[in-house]
């Protein structure tokens, strides 16, 4: 969900690595992780009941600029982001269908290429768990440290060849931390992302803070007050404006 403000500033054979000296104890596979993973965000079923979402909050530019954020999405891949800068612009990101947008100051355009598959596998409501589907190979690299502890190794390609790193909690294991060259408007740029404040909602746990190192433009830090399982969403929410409707053309 939150990976969707990257750019704003028939099914593959799978492959599941296990490292080659996994210490006594560790998780022996990239599979187990994963699926460790997904107990630890509530379990298959929670997450499955997931149908919609709305989160809200702050996102804080690295020059300290203060906007608001609201993101809401539903399966089953359709999502809406609103970055509002007061006295500024608006930014609207969405994804409808196989259509992926963005308006801005900037003007309207439609994504293509590594960024819109990039986003299309953000958007898919349940994507942690379809993770066999998304990804063309999964590789667990070890226990290595990560910030204030250690963390399993991911290392999972994409359908394109792309390559993305995630960091699991040893103990906990959720996600704390992951790695890409993301596309953007302006090319390929270095991403790194941590994410932490896990909070219980609706049976499910999800991160409330979240820190995005994008290049050398510095840290922003996105703080979510709220987030709604299963909202009614407003219909027309995911249609295409009429800028992107006409591109779409």
């Amino acid at each position: 969900m939150l990976g969707a403000l990257a750019g704003c500033w028939a099914a593959p054979a799978i492959q599941a690595v296990a490292p080659p000296h996994a210490a006594s104890g560790d998780l022996a596979t990239a599979e187990a992780v994963l699926e460790a993973s997904l107990v630890a965000q509530g379990g298959r079923a929670a997450l499955g009941r997931i149908v919609s979402s709305r989160s809200t909050g702050s996102l804080i530019t690295p020059n300290g600029v203060i906007a608001k954020l609201t993101i809401q999405s539903a399966t089953p891949r359709s999502v809406l982001t609103t970055i509002e800068v007061p006295g500024l612009q608006t930014i609207r990101q969405g994804v409808s269908g196989d259509i992926v947008w963005e308006t801005s100051g900037l003007g309207p355009r439609i994504l293509t290429g590594s960024e819109r598959a990039q986003q299309l596998r953000e958007a898919a409501v349940g994507a942690d768990a379809d993770w066999k589907t998304l990804y063309t190979q999964t590789t667990l690299e070890g226990v290595v440290a990560h910030a204030r502890g250690h963390a399993y190794k991911i290392v999972q390609i994409t359908p394109e060849g792309d390559r993305q790193t995630r960091y699991f909690a040893h103990e906990q294991q959720r996600v704390v931390g992951e790695e890409m060259i993301a596309a953007s408007r302006l090319g390929t740029i270095p991403v790194v992302t941590t994410f932490s404040d896990y909070r219980a909602v609706a049976g499910t746990r999800h991160p409330h803070h979240v820190q995005r190192v994008e290049g050398a433009e510095g840290t922003m830090t996105i703080q979510l007050d709220t987030i709604e399982i299963n909202p009614t969403i407003p219909s027309g929410t995911f249609e295409l404006p009429a800028e992107i409707a006409a591109l779409a053309k």
